[in-house]
């Protein structure tokens, strides 16, 4: 399985830019808040008031080891990023970073299985669909929706022969990218996202109904967050004959992600951060 996942990153690499990061860096480590574990952890702040009624922010418990083991680095470096623009007193950039991080609300899905025969084509329809049915039992607000044409989806899934990747073969490879705009005052999200799944096994085999079900859902899972193990025994481990249903532990990270992200958005309504530090970042997510 190969995965190619893409968030907003910070445009301003000029001389001034990396002056003022060095001095964002200085600035949290100031404040007590180690840069690093930011960036992996992606912990949700809590609002307190301190002294002088300003508000200060504090780190909620530390995440689950499903959170660290389970949930992508992009995705956990995203919410890192809110919290530096919520420490930078800029909350209305946080929050578009931790709706880009969150766990997407609906993901329209087209799976394409032209160029295969009515049988085949039926077949992989049928373990495509079943991932996504998977999914929408195990994830709260079922954000997968099949559409019927091509125009209208966010992610295509489509079935070739064979995916090689540095010389090895794959039984799935995924590419994806989340986008947070923002016009009016307001922030739209959008994603968009592209499946291949391999039609036939190394041996020459076609892959069976439930080995197509099991890598669409692990691809799939990368586009709710998730990242590789090498345990064949679960999702997003290896592709093996024997089918693997979403685990607990998938579950609970996702329910973590979310529940942080959204800790973000609704501290970003809640309080109005003044701070002397000036923002430094410049991101592409709010043009």
């Amino acid at each position: 399985m190969e995965d190619h996942g893409s968030l907003p990153e910070a445009a301003d690499t000029s001389a001034e830019g990396r002056v003022a990061r060095r001095r964002l860096l200085k600035h949290l480590f100031r404040i007590g808040l180690a840069h690093g574990a930011l960036l992996l952890i992606g912990a949700a702040p809590a609002a307190s008031t301190g002294v002088g009624g300003e508000p200060t922010l504090t780190l909620s418990p530390e995440p689950s080891p499903e959170f660290t083991e389970v949930v992508s680095e992009p995705i956990r470096s995203q919410l890192g990023l809110a919290l530096v623009e919520m420490a930078y007193g800029d909350p209305e950039r946080a929050a578009a970073r931790a709706q880009a991080a969150a766990v997407p609300e609906r993901v329209r899905i087209y799976i394409d299985t032209s160029g295969h025969g009515r049988r085949r084509a039926s077949r992989l329809r049928k373990g495509a669909r079943a991932a996504l049915n998977e999914w929408n039992r195990s994830v709260p607000g079922s954000p997968f929706e099949e559409v019927s044409r091509l125009s209208q989806a966010d992610v295509v899934v489509r079935f070739v022969d064979r995916i090689q990747s540095s010389g090895r073969r794959l039984a799935g490879k995924v590419s994806w990218k989340r986008t947070v705009r923002k016009s009016a005052g307001k922030a739209t999200f959008s994603i968009r996202g592209s499946v291949q799944i391999a039609n036939i096994r190394p041996n020459g085999r076609s892959m069976t109904t439930s080995e197509v079900k099991r890598a669409v859902a692990h691809e799939l899972g990368h586009i709710l967050g998730l990242r590789d193990t090498g345990d064949s025994s679960k999702l997003m481990g290896p592709v093996s004959a024997r089918d693997t249903e979403i685990g607990e532990r998938e579950k609970r990270a996702l329910e973590e992600l979310d529940r942080r992200a959204q800790a973000v958005m609704e501290m970003h309504t809640a309080v109005r951060f003044r701070s002397r530090v000036p923002t430094v970042f410049h991101f592409a997510e709010l043009r």
